[in-house]
């Protein structure tokens, strides 16, 4: 009976803990025609979040964007809130006027997103696409900031909200001066607020938590039977060996040509004769 509850309970969890992530349009991300074995769950357990590749084991950034260790490449991902509008969806790279990955409107797709090395922290820019993508956004200084979460613009040394978070990022054949390092991801990386898939990983969590915790159970629930029975086995032994103890202590073995003698308990005054004087010395037993 127990095993089948821990069952059902680990099968229901995984169920109900696979949730929906929705590109900027609107569509479930595992929808779209290039899933393949990817897997796409939320960054939080609670709330609206972005979500992440856990099949590329990618890690949730506190900035809100992906970060994908086998490429090194930072990733706009999908949301949990189908709409877009809840502050917990990172508006970067989203217009439907610009093409992205795959060719599509950056609104219809996951989108790689680079940062310049322009700053570091909240002071650092983002632009849309891979390194030579993002060269010109780069030098043109028309990177977008991420502060708690939210895409902001420079402008003229202030900071503004954006309205519009995508910037054109056509391609160049030499390097970009303003691009991300292995450094930068990996300082980036330092700030990581989950590893992706947290959910994926809470989930993992809690059914090894609830599996312990029934085997646990189990175990102690056959310890203590095991326990009751053998204690009437341990007080019986006990009983058999103080037994024994008893025994050799009056059954000790006497050295040879002793007997035990009878004697008799002394009196408070020696024993007089009816009739008779005094007893010599010895004379009473």
């Amino acid at each position: 009976m127990f095993p089948t509850i821990v069952l059902v309970a680990f099968f229901a969890t995984i169920t109900n803990a696979k949730g929906a992530c929705y590109v900027p349009n609107g569509i479930d991300r595992h929808s779209l025609s290039n899933i393949g074995d990817n897997e796409y769950d939320p960054c939080e357990k609670d709330g609206v979040s972005m979500c992440c590749n856990t099949h590329n084991k990618d890690r949730c950034q506190r900035s809100g964007l992906c970060w994908e260790p086998s490429s090194n490449v930072l990733w706009r991902g999908s949301c949990t809130d189908q709409t877009w509008e809840s502050p917990g969806c990172l508006k970067l790279c989203i217009s439907p006027n610009e093409t992205g990955i795959d060719q599509l409107p950056m609104n219809e797709m996951d989108q790689a997103v680079t940062g310049c090395n322009d700053g570091e922290g909240d002071e650092q820019t983002y632009c849309c696409g891979y390194y030579e993508q993002a060269r010109s956004c780069c030098e043109a200084g028309l990177g977008m900031r991420i502060v708690n979460g939210q895409v902001v613009a420079k402008t003229s040394g202030t900071t503004t909200s954006a309205t519009t978070t995508s910037r054109s990022t056509t391609s160049a054949t030499s390097a970009p001066t303003q691009t991300p390092s292995a450094s930068t991801s990996a300082a980036d990386d330092g700030n990581v607020s989950s590893n992706a898939g947290i959910i994926g990983g809470a989930v993992g969590g809690s059914v090894a938590a609830v599996m312990i915790l029934g085997l646990t159970w189990f175990i102690w629930l056959r310890r203590r039977k095991a326990a009751k029975s053998s204690g009437v086995s341990n007080m019986t032994n006990m009983v058999e060996l103080n037994s024994g103890e008893r025994k050799e202590l009056y059954s000790q073995r006497m050295p040879p040509g002793y007997s035990r003698q009878p004697s008799e308990l002394p009196t408070t005054a020696p024993l007089i004769e009816l009739g008779g004087g005094n007893s010599p010395p010895g004379a009473a037993r």
